[in-house]
């Protein structure tokens, strides 16, 4: 597939100026590689503002996770509809049966990275609400039954030189996922470039997308009271403990 083929599956989209790309796109490219970057949006900055304040931190901080990943669930509906929504009949309130729209659930699987990832995945089942909830730390321990043919979610707080995602999307390999989200709230803008240049291609069957709330310039690595995981579960004390 060309890039003019590209382009043109993307303006097909119904509404080309989303971050996200069809899915129709992906699956024609097999791996159409993309970061969705929502650090544009006043929504998303409100959140990644409160994450950044050092007065965040303990059950407040986790929290906040919580609804990042609300968001970015929201995102990937919005993107992949075809992945992450689907028709249901309900009951109306004026008695009759109706058809609407619920978020999917069945046939997907989120992989919380530990331990920063975990308050992120649980946001994402709170929309996800039929998900399976995995937790990893590397994809060689992810039964392959948990992911085969199925939408794999990957969660993490903070990916920087992304070598911890790198060793779970590499343990993916091979076991028959059908498509892979990572859901990430920060992502350092090298490793965002690398994604896009194909660092991940041929790692599903229909392809590889990327939610961040945040691409950041930054590539500073927390430690003590900056590490996001203290942060999180207030564990700054055992900085340097085994």
């Amino acid at each position: 597939t060309s890039k003019t083929e590209v382009l043109q599956l993307r303006m097909e989209a119904k509404d080309p100026g989303e971050p996200g790309v069809a899915l129709f796109c992906l699956k024609r490219l097999a791996c159409c590689l993309k970061v969705s970057d929502y650090s544009y949006r006043a929504s998303a900055q409100v959140l990644s503002t409160q994450s950044r304040c050092c007065e965040v931190r303990g059950a407040d901080l986790r929290s906040l996770h919580r609804h990042i990943g609300m968001y970015l669930a929201d995102c990937m509906m919005d993107s992949l509809p075809e992945l992450f929504v689907t028709q249901s009949a309900i009951n109306h309130v004026q008695g009759n049966k109706v058809e609407g729209v619920v978020a999917a659930g069945e046939g997907i699987t989120v992989l919380a990275m530990m331990r920063g990832g975990e308050p992120l995945a649980s946001g994402l089942c709170d929309r996800f609400r039929e998900a399976m909830l995995v937790h990893c730390n590397d994809g060689e321990d992810t039964p392959q039954i948990a992911v085969q043919g199925r939408v794999v979610i990957v969660a993490d707080s903070v990916v920087n030189t992304g070598t911890s995602l790198d060793q779970v999307l590499k343990g993916l390999r091979g076991k028959g996922c059908r498509f892979v989200c990572v859901a990430v709230g920060v992502l350092q803008r090298n490793k965002a470039n690398m994604i896009e240049e194909g660092c991940y291609l041929g790692l599903a069957a229909e392809g590889v997308a990327v939610f961040a709330l945040r691409v950041s310039d930054n590539s500073y690595k927390g430690r003590g009271g900056t590490d996001t995981g203290h942060r999180l579960f207030n564990t700054v004390q055992l900085e340097g403990e085994r």
